[in-house]
């Protein structure tokens, strides 16, 4: 079931192993090749003394070694109750969500974990991932946190949700086998990735293809094959893992979802060209209905739709304001108009009263294309105050892309 790639690695596992201070032992018996004598019964540790033996036994003919991964086992690999608390530990000590957003997610994670269904070689090898690289494994706790929560958001069933999990668990689980310094050891690992789970009996074929699609974009620029068509599972991993990096950058909660949803824009507010995206637009929709997650009631949906209409409105007066006669700046105050009223007596965006807001359907439906155009808006909103240095202003202040991206976030609001 091994390929080539599984056994040209099996050194570096062993030596991961090693260093990292974990036990291993005999995943099977040592039999003579027709199977009637037994040299080494399974379980039995392997010291260095023991390696040798099986290798002499090996050289002389005596022994039969098939495939390398068969003949170890690590043997206090890391139980479901330990991958819980790391996740936990990890997701306190880093917040890849808001604490009441968490609840539902953990115990749909735990729930998977301690299922028993895992098979035992992959829990071996995510042990040994975790002791040899432990930034990454950390990664991949957040990522699986932040993953899940987007699958549980766009309604997956519970065994589209085991799939996505899964995926996100272990699609880096190559990096168990490989030196993270090795020259391609980065575009290596989602190969090495899948075989490791081929080689654990997992037979799912979106599992396998999502974990070796991980690391891909559909603009093209991932790996290992710069594919431009890839699996959902894949896509939402490719978002978790850019949430990943922008939290490694400092970035602050308020602005990060919505700097997720512009890796998914595929076009430019103020140019109208197309524009790269990593991701298709319909995962966009997931991100909007995630950042609502803090609206329950029916008055907190009025209250940020009435928020919202009261800052668009002054959006609105500065587009009728003749602050230039710059006719790019021209261009963008149009454009503005063209999508939030038509009506250039009225100053009610997108033909909503603030009245209107009573009804709680409209009211949705605004929030959603307020937040939508906030979006759309903000890089322009840098540009206008950066490169023309005639900005947007609310009471008075100029706006940055930065103040936009917070105004369409209601979790931090």
């Amino acid at each position: 079931m091994s390929t080539n790639l599984l056994d040209a690695t099996f050194s570096k596992y062993k030596e991961n192993i090693d260093s990292s201070g974990l036990q291993c032992g005999l995943g099977q018996d040592i039999t003579s090749k027709d199977k009637k004598k037994i040299f080494l019964k399974a379980g039995t540790p392997l010291t260095e003394k023991i390696k040798n033996q099986i290798q002499q036994l090996n050289q002389e003919g005596i022994i039969e070694l098939l495939n390398p991964d068969d003949n170890i086992e690590i043997l206090s690999p890391t139980g479901s109750d330990e991958l819980v608390n790391s996740i936990i530990k990890i997701i306190k000590s880093t917040p890849v969500l808001t604490k009441y957003q968490l609840n539902e997610t953990l115990k749909t994670i735990t729930d998977y974990v301690k299922t028993g269904e895992l098979p035992k070689k992959m829990i071996e090898h995510l042990t040994v991932f975790s002791k040899c690289n432990d930034l990454a494994f950390k990664n991949t706790l957040s990522n699986l946190v932040f993953g899940t929560h987007i699958g549980i958001a766009n309604n997956y069933s519970p065994s589209e949700l085991y799939e996505l999990m899964t995926v996100l668990f272990f699609e880096d689980i190559g990096l168990s086998r490989l030196d993270i310094n090795m020259k391609n050891a980065k575009k290596v690992h989602p190969i090495l990735s899948k075989e490791i789970l081929v080689y654990a009996g997992i037979d799912n074929k979106l599992i396998l293809e999502s974990v070796l699609q991980h690391e891909e974009k559909i603009d093209g620029s991932g790996y290992p094959n710069q594919l431009t068509q890839i699996h959902e599972y894949a896509q939402i991993s490719q978002l978790a893992n850019q949430h990943s990096k922008l939290i490694k950058q400092g970035e602050g909660a308020a602005c990060l979802l919505g700097k997720l949803y512009l890796l998914g824009q595929s076009f430019d507010f103020r140019t109208s060209n197309a524009k790269t995206r990593i991701y298709e637009s319909k995962i966009q929709k997931v991100l909007l209905k995630v950042m609502q997650e803090k609206l329950h009631s029916p008055q907190q949906f009025i209250n940020y739709g009435n928020h919202l209409h009261q800052e668009l409105s002054k959006i609105i007066m500065w587009t009728n304001s003749e602050i230039s006669k710059d006719n790019e700046i021209v261009t963008i105050q149009q454009k503005i108009k063209n999508v939030l009223w038509v009506d250039k007596h009225s100053s009610n965006p997108f033909y909503v009263s603030s009245e209107q807001l009573k009804d709680l359907t409209l009211c949705k439906e605004f929030i959603i294309d307020s937040m939508s155009f906030l979006f759309q808006i903000s890089e322009s909103a840098n540009y206008l105050n950066c490169q023309l240095h005639k900005p947007i202003e609310l009471n008075g202040s100029p706006i940055s892309r930065e103040t936009c991206l917070n105004l369409a976030n209601p979790l931090y609001h």
